[in-house]
């Protein structure tokens, strides 16, 4: 009997800028000054004139957190939504300046077209922003945007990306403010007063959520790990399946053959060293005789605009430098 096997984990929605709440996802009140758990920022309760009027822990880990912080100072009214998330775990063997500026790049695009996408806005200037802290390593990008509007004036949303920090966060700020304010003044002075930690370049302990970037030795030189493509005896499938439940992957099957075959996908809710285990485990036949194809996107397709799986690659393992 051939089973085939889809393992589909759901998108994590990312917390937009109009968000409010004024619980935890765990439903209870956020801490005066909430301290993220993995690189030591604060998210007090105040900052200046702005106040923090929602906390979302995203990730059941508390490593993806997202806090809004509002004014309504005349002339300076503001929202700004303060996210931080794990950057994209890079395989060892494909880390180095170059992967981790295009991975950068790659994010800024996802993140200009989600906020054109959301606010109908479009954007009038992109260029460079100078990191908070002089302790941090890492790069930062600003983008402008303007949604014209005849009812009210319209807004500006204006948007920071600060990646990788220290190797391993992602920093985003989203600010939308009336068409007639000062926004990129009024971010730029939120910036400065919003505390940042003394990071250095070491090593997140422990797993954690995110997606994975590999370096191949084919066609484009930088993919997404999107998955994997396992086939093999009913024995050797039950293995992998008890594998992938294990990190939460639904299973389905879809069909009815002599051999079984699954079908897995991954995506920022995955957790990475876990998910690379799994596939090596599965490659150096510590699950039976198995075998293994990687299903990858190239990172000139993963721009956050329309469906993926037609860009998708299956290759095998020894296409990737460092699995």
């Amino acid at each position: 009997m051939k089973h085939i096997w889809m393992v589909i984990i759901s998108m994590v929605l990312v917390a937009s800028a109009a968000a409010a709440s004024t619980t935890t996802t765990t439903g209870t009140a956020p801490p005066a000054n909430y301290q993220h758990v993995g690189s030591g920022f604060m998210f007090p309760l105040a900052i200046g004139p702005f106040q923090r009027s929602s906390l979302q822990l995203i990730s059941p880990d508390g490593l993806h957190v997202a806090a809004q912080y509002d004014t309504s100072s005349a002339g300076h009214e503001m929202s700004v939504t303060v996210e931080i998330y794990p950057a994209p775990y890079i395989l060892p063997g494909a880390r180095n300046a170059q992967v981790e500026a295009e991975v950068c790049t790659n994010h800024s695009t996802s993140l200009d077209e989600e906020m054109k996408e959301e606010y109908r806005a479009r954007r009038v200037s992109v260029g460079p922003v100078a990191l908070p802290s002089l302790h941090s390593e890492g790069s930062g990008r600003r983008s402008s945007f303007e949604a014209k509007s005849k009812r009210d004036g319209g807004q500006k949303i204006e948007t920071y990306l600060f990646c990788p920090i220290a190797k391993e966060w992602m920093i985003t700020y989203i600010a939308i403010a009336p068409a007639k304010n000062d926004l990129t003044a009024d971010l730029a002075r939120f910036a400065n007063w919003f505390p940042w930690p003394e990071l250095t370049v070491t090593p997140l302990a422990g797993d954690r959520r995110t997606t994975i970037v590999a370096r191949s030795t084919f066609g484009e030189p930088i993919y997404f790990v999107r998955g994997a493509i396992v086939s093999g005896s009913q024995r050797d499938m039950d293995i992998f399946n008890a594998a992938a439940a294990s990190l939460g992957l639904e299973t389905h099957s879809v069909t009815d053959e002599p051999t079984s075959q699954y079908f897995t996908v991954f995506n920022r809710d995955t957790r990475a060293l876990a998910a690379v285990d799994m596939l090596r485990a599965a490659r150096d036949g510590k699950m039976g005789a198995l075998k293994l194809d990687l299903m990858l996107l190239p990172l000139s397709a993963a721009n956050g605009a329309g469906d993926e799986s037609d860009a998708i690659v299956v290759a095998p393992p020894d296409g990737i430098d460092g699995l």
